[in-house]
């Protein structure tokens, strides 16, 4: 049996072949991988941006920072402004009311008296206007009344510069103003009633004295003779407040002082 001799050539070919053949898969597999890649959608990633909080969701600014406050005023006499007698249904009266205040009612109005840290009698002519005006009328008052709690509705009702001086420009003077002559006569009869209660100057039957019932007389009569120039310029401050503030702001304003 003769031996069969294998060919160098031959088994060097093999190698060869197998190696250029994963060659080519390779190379074909990454073509077809960057293909693949190319054509499949690309998710982006996007990094949140904050946004600006000068220019979104930023608080309401006051309508200016130059709008003072207006300092909180109480009157002195207080003790005059009781509820329990000032009030319409109460009786036609002088009252003591302190040590250094005096109530007198008149039909309808009260005349309010005080003695300053001077010894100086202060009077003042009023009307219970929270139980004679509409609720309207008496809330446009109110807010003008005492600006030191209208100024911190500023904000919220977005009052401006002008609307504010225009505001405080209004006189917010209620009380009755009576003449010269009046004043005259209505101080000597006050003084006169004060002295005659100094003295217990009362009847028996605790009737108040002659000079008191004169006193209340003559407060009924400036009721009488003052009364409509009072309740005019009560609305006419009402009608001044109106005409400055828009809608909203009305029914702001109305909302703090409609039921106060």
């Amino acid at each position: 049996m003769s031996r069969q001799t294998s060919n160098p050539s031959r088994s060097s070919a093999i190698p060869i072949a197998i190696g250029l053949t994963l060659v080519a898969v390779s190379l074909g597999l990454g073509i077809w991988l960057l293909l693949g890649d190319a054509s499949r959608p690309k998710t982006v990633t996007q990094n949140a941006i904050p946004l600006n909080p000068t220019t979104v969701d930023a608080p309401v600014q006051p309508a200016s920072g130059n709008i003072q406050a207006p300092k909180f005023w109480a009157d002195p006499a207080e003790a005059n402004w009781d509820k329990t007698f000032f009030n319409l249904k109460s009786a036609d009266a002088l009252r003591k009311t302190s040590d250094s205040s005096w109530s007198v009612k008149g039909g309808r109005l009260f005349m309010q008296v005080h003695r300053d840290k001077t010894g100086k009698l202060v009077v003042r002519f009023v009307y219970p206007f929270e139980e004679m005006l509409p609720k309207d009328t008496l809330a446009m008052v109110r807010s003008r009344w005492t600006p030191w709690e209208s100024h911190k509705l500023i904000d919220e009702l977005k009052i401006t510069d002008d609307q504010w001086k225009k505001f405080m420009a209004i006189d917010p003077n209620t009380d009755t103003k009576i003449s010269k002559a009046d004043y005259q006569t209505i101080m000597g009869l006050f003084e006169e009633a004060v002295t005659a209660s100094k003295r217990n100057n009362i009847f028996d039957d605790g009737l108040p004295a002659v000079a008191e019932e004169k006193l209340t007389d003559a407060v009924r009569d400036l009721d009488q003779k003052y009364y409509q120039a009072s309740f005019d310029k009560a609305n006419h401050i009402s009608d001044e407040v109106k005409s400055i503030f828009t809608d909203p702001q009305y029914a702001g304003l109305m909302r703090r002082y409609g039921t106060w």
